[in-house]
């Protein structure tokens, strides 16, 4: 009997996912820890590289997995790459470089209204 397609899912499934897993983790490498660009928050004033986050929920990707593997592919490719860096303290979104004179406005803005709270209260 010649084997069919059902009869090598498992494997397929199994090398797709260890693929994917693979490339999360290079990316996440390549993408974050010391390699990541120094920002500015203007929300809460941190400085520092910020954190890589993966938007859609992970409970979900591995029901996908577990429906077949065109969803779970899919599913984790677009994970992968809508990721975007926010800030390590507040989880603001807006990032600025340090260097950036909106940076640069936003800290002075920032340090001014902290003077005079600090005054008035």
């Amino acid at each position: 009997m010649m084997p069919g397609y059902l009869d090598y899912l498992p494997l397929v499934t199994l090398g797709a996912l260890t693929g994917c897993i693979a490339f999360k983790l290079v990316f996440g490498l390549v993408t974050g820890g010391c390699l990541g660009p120094v920002k500015f928050c203007p929300e809460c004033g941190f400085e520092g590289q910020g954190k890589i986050v993966l938007r859609g929920s992970l409970r979900l990707e591995i029901l996908l997995w577990l429906l077949g593997i065109f969803p779970g592919i899919a599913y984790s490719v677009w994970r992968v790459s809508a990721t975007e860096r926010v800030c390590s303290r507040c989880y603001h979104r807006v990032l600025l470089p340090v260097d950036s004179l909106p940076a640069q406005d936003a800290r002075r803005a920032r340090e001014q209204r902290i003077r005079r709270e600090t005054q008035g209260g």
